[in-house]
């Protein structure tokens, strides 16, 4: 017998989908993954409220992607909306109309359901991976840092930190405020490796592995580029290079201050961590 499961998630920055077919015994299947941009953070963090706007592009992105959901003959579904929309006035509004497009129940959840849900999607790719493993997510309205048991959902997502609008030092000393007691707590813990997750580490390494050097050099390149310059970079893309310069950031400072040798992008996230919770109970 086989499953078919729907994980989505509504970050600050972008909405993502994956549908998959999941069969006791063997690895799961990719049927379809679905990525889009609403920027439901841009208004949430400049008024206090997801806009009207931002609200009717999320929802015909979210229609969108249930039905392709349903075409497949997903059964088990969940949609989760994370750091923005824990800030958002209007959450309520935004949670009847998402459900309503989604046509199942959409959660706001919290910091911690959102790095359990990371470190379960982490753990569901890398099922192998030691144990002392220090996983960074830096999202468009939160960064989650998971570490030795313990998980810090922090006020420095990409999108977030860009509306700041801070010159070099001072978005560097915002980092380290906010950074902080995660950072604190965590130095002299042994960490056996570094993976971080999100299209800013994917960015940032090209997919693959880089040292802490190479983070610091790619990031004294976008900060030394305009908008433009930015945009053509490779990797990069044209949404991404709004915000790519806090996000680097972000990596980099967690690297310096632990004085980590680098990091190894994965691709796992929230929507992994929903699909292990929805195997662990469809099957």
């Amino acid at each position: 017998m086989s499953y078919i499961y729907s994980a989505a998630d509504i970050g600050s920055n972008s909405v993502r989908m994956d549908v998959v077919e999941a069969v006791p015994g063997l690895p799961l299947r990719l049927l379809a993954t679905e990525r889009d941009v609403a920027r439901l953070g841009e208004s949430v963090f400049r008024t206090g409220a997801v806009s009207q706007e931002a609200l009717d592009l999320l929802c015909g992105i979210l229609a969108r992607m249930s039905a392709r959901s349903l075409e497949l003959g997903s059964t088990l579904r969940r949609a989760v909306a994370t750091a923005a929309l824990r800030d958002a006035t209007n959450q309520q509004e935004f949670i009847v109309r998402a459900s309503e497009a989604w046509g199942a129940p959409v959660e706001v959840i919290s910091g911690e359901e959102e790095a359990r849900l990371i470190h379960r999607g982490v753990r569901s790719r890398l099922p192998d991976a030691p144990e002392n493993l220090l996983i960074i997510d830096v999202g468009g309205g939160s960064t989650e840092i998971i570490c030795d048991g313990r998980a810090w959902s922090l006020p420095l997502g990409a999108l977030r930190l860009h509306m700041l609008c801070l010159e070099d030092q001072a978005l560097r000393q915002f980092i380290r405020e906010q950074a902080a007691p995660a950072l604190e707590a965590l130095a002299g813990v042994p960490v056996s490796r570094v993976i971080a997750t999100s299209a800013t580490a994917r960015a940032v390494t090209a997919g693959g592995t880089a040292s802490t050097a190479r983070i610091r050099e790619f990031y004294r390149t976008v900060c030394s580029l305009d908008l433009a310059g930015r945009r053509a970079l490779e990797g990069i893309g044209p949404q991404r290079a709004e915000v790519i310069i806090p996000g680097t950031a972000v990596l980099l400072h967690v690297l310096e201050t632990l004085r980590l040798p680098g990091l190894t992008y994965s691709p796992a996230g929230v929507r992994d961590g929903i699909i292990a919770d929805l195997s662990a109970c469809g099957t």
